[in-house]
């Protein structure tokens, strides 16, 4: 499936984006010309990101700060990408855990699945690139 064109009123999410993976897809989106806006804990992090996206590329670069493992915040950013025109959705964010799963928390383990696939505040991050 082709990336979608950029258009001044939409915007790319990309989630996880204060570092690694997540901040090279939203370089790579920024130098195709998408403005962004970019989540991750990282304010600092996604502040200078942003900075740099903007001067480099001169797209819209918003910060949205936020721990997806979280219900709440995952909730209000969901909340929030629900009304505005996404055209692409990177769901980089994510979390792992390692041991024995017999020793593992379930509830830990719950919601790193939560986050992991998307689900847990209404129908999940992936829920709201359905917006066209």
């Amino acid at each position: 499936m082709p990336v979608p064109a950029p258009s001044p009123d939409a915007r790319a999410v990309v989630t996880g984006a204060s570092q690694n993976i997540g901040e090279a897809l939203a370089t790579e989106l920024a130098a195709r010309g998408h403005s962004l806006i970019v989540s991750a804990r990282r304010e600092d992090l996604l502040n200078t990101l942003a900075g740099k996206l903007n001067e480099k590329y001169g797209v819209t670069v918003e910060v949205r700060p936020a721990d997806l493992a979280d219900t709440s915040e995952r909730a209000k950013l969901v909340d929030e990408l629900a009304t505005r025109n996404i055209s692409i959705l990177c769901a980089n964010a994510g979390t792992a855990n390692f041991g024995p799963v017999s020793t593992l928390d379930p509830a830990t383990e719950r919601a790193q699945v939560q986050l992991n696939a998307g689900r847990g505040a209404r129908s999940g991050a992936g829920g709201a690139a359905g917006n066209d």
